[in-house]
């Protein structure tokens, strides 16, 4: 009964979060593509591209990515649980091909984006994908994740 009336509670913090969700989603890629817009318009080849991503993490997703993360996979009778506490409501994917754009591109994205703390995929000492997050507004947790087209050495 309880896990009935926590998930029903998170849709409603969902409901409250999703306009704000949007509008920081539509912010950030606007930094983003503005930021990255002389790399971009500089590219002559066709094999040469940046794509960027974006999404805000749905409901039913972001409600299962919370339970996984519960020590017991489910909601117990009496914690707190948020959205918020998800680095990844909105999320955004920079894909850089050739590899050789990569370092300009990362170059940039954590110069303007010096606040955002790093969480990197890692396989041993090898970044398989440059991973940001960043505290925003009362708390709540956007995550900004760029990838690249290639593996970077760490």
């Amino acid at each position: 009964m309880n896990t009935k009336k926590n998930e029903s509670l998170l849709r409603q913090e969902y409901s409250d979060l999703l306009p704000e969700l949007v509008k920081v989603q539509q912010l950030l890629d606007a930094k983003i593509r503005w930021y990255l817009k002389d790399i971009i318009f500089s590219l002559k080849k066709k094999h040469q591209r940046i794509e960027i991503e974006s999404r805000v993490k749905d409901c039913n997703s972001a409600i299962s990515a919370l339970r996984r993360r519960q020590q017991s996979r489910s909601f117990e009778k009496n914690g707190y649980y948020s959205l918020t506490n998800l680095k990844d409501l909105v999320g955004f994917r920079i894909l850089v091909f050739p590899p050789s754009l990569i370092k300009p591109v990362k170059k940039i994205i954590t110069s303007k984006f010096c606040t955002w703390k790093t969480d990197h995929y890692r396989l041993e000492k090898i970044i398989l994908c440059n991973k940001y997050h960043v505290w925003r507004k009362a708390g709540q947790n956007f995550t900004v994740r760029p990838l690249y087209g290639t593996k970077i050495d760490g």
